[in-house]
C-alpha cells in the first residue's frame, strides 16, 4: 500500500508541476 501512496504522490507532484509550468508559460 505504501508503494501505491508513493506512486499517487509522485503523480500529484508531476501534475502540480505541469500546472505551475502551464501558468508560467501559458500552456
Amino acid at each position: 500500500h505504501d508503494s501505491v501512496k508513493l506512486g499517487t504522490s509522485i503523480v500529484d507532484i508531476v501534475a502540480n508541476g505541469v500546472g505551475l509550468l502551464g501558468k508560467l508559460f501559458g500552456f
